[in-house]
């Protein structure tokens, strides 16, 4: 990755590690994090009426906390099926799935999972043996939004 920086008269280029840039991407404001497109589904047994409006805002809220990212920039969807079983019952299960083009990784994940975990007991009863949570980074060439590519947007 080239990182310029305007010094008096000229700009200074310079090769930065993988490493940094993953620094860099968690350090720019809010504003600039667009590119980090997550979508947060839930497939689960749980009654439709237990999925209220104000649970997926406060869902959106977790998550946007989560990923440092504005809510506007999140897609929280609901796939609630009567019919979803685990171990062979009916009892309150879940599988969601985190996809994002950053901060997709095992030390963020094991802090997501908790929270996801956390909330999903919490609000829906569903136990930590009976919900799985997977994360998703399909990569800025593999995902498309306003008519572009992510990885095409700067």
């Amino acid at each position: 990755m080239l990182v310029g920086r305007i010094t008096p008269g000229r700009w200074v280029l310079k090769i930065v590690s993988v490493a940094y840039r993953k620094f860099y991407l968690q350090q720019r404001p809010i504003s600039h994090r667009e590119n980090d497109m997550p979508a947060f589904e839930i497939d689960t047994n749980v009654s439709e009426d237990k999925i209220t409006p104000q649970i997926t805002m406060e869902l959106t809220e977790l998550l946007a906390e989560m990923l440092s990212l504005d809510v506007k920039f999140l897609s929280v969807i609901f796939r609630p099926n009567p019919r979803m079983v685990w171990a062979g019952t009916a009892e309150p299960c879940a599988v969601c799935r985190l996809t994002a083009i950053n901060n997709i990784d095992e030390e963020h994940n094991r802090g997501y999972t908790e929270k996801i975990f956390k909330f999903m007991h919490d609000k829906f009863g569903v136990p930590g043996d009976r919900m799985y949570s997977i994360f998703v980074t399909p990569g800025a060439s593999n995902v498309g939004y306003t008519g572009r590519l992510f990885s095409d947007m700067s």
